[in-house]
């Protein structure tokens, strides 16, 4: 599966010549392609309420490349402040790629952006174990520094010589690791 993002910016060549390298690159090696992209385009046909020259060139590059989008409904992907809001972020797929994408959706949750989430899934037959990540929103910060400040590891390196570059690198990585260790620790 290629899995990527793209901005396809208002002032430029919609889209970048670069996406088209990457749709023949999935072409040629028969892969799935989900593309998440901020497309600056409006078009009817993916629920926009206006249709403009950017939408109907968008269209066409996705016809001639074979290519959908997942986009369901009329839900507003970028609303602002002074009440502008539109549908020009879309997760565009091949054939493949659609196959894989369940439960489409436009989340409710605050983004910080004037953009909104797009959710899905991600349907496979194969099973790996993916590490949980955290959202750094979510850290006590007071627990944070709590636990920096009883960290043996930390306290350790304070003594530790540094007088060589390989001295340096494991230190540097001793101080990474027990930073994150601590920041997992402190994360709801």
């Amino acid at each position: 599966v290629i899995l990527f993002s793209t901005y396809m910016c208002a002032k430029n060549e919609s889209p970048p010549p670069d996406v088209e390298k990457v749709i023949k690159y999935t072409q040629k090696h028969k892969l799935p392609l989900i593309m998440g992209t901020d497309s600056n385009s409006h078009h009817y046909l993916w629920g926009d309420k206006n249709t403009d020259k950017r939408g109907e060139d968008l269209l066409d590059f996705l016809d001639t490349h074979n290519l959908g989008w997942e986009n369901r409904g009329s839900t507003p992907t970028f609303v602002n402040t002074r009440g502008h809001n539109s549908i020009i972020d879309l997760t565009i797929t091949n054939n493949s790629g659609s196959k894989l994408i369940k439960n489409w959706k436009i989340s409710g949750e605050e983004s910080n952006s004037d953009h909104r989430y797009l959710q899905f899934n991600i349907k496979t037959d194969q099973t790996t174990t993916i590490e949980a990540s955290r959202n750094v929103k979510n850290t006590d910060w007071d627990r944070f520094t709590e636990s920096l400040a009883s960290c043996q590891t930390l306290e350790n390196l304070k003594t530790a010589p540094i007088t060589t570059t390989e001295e340096i690198d494991h230190v540097a990585s001793l101080l990474g690791g027990s930073l994150s260790t601590n920041q997992r620790a402190a994360c709801k």
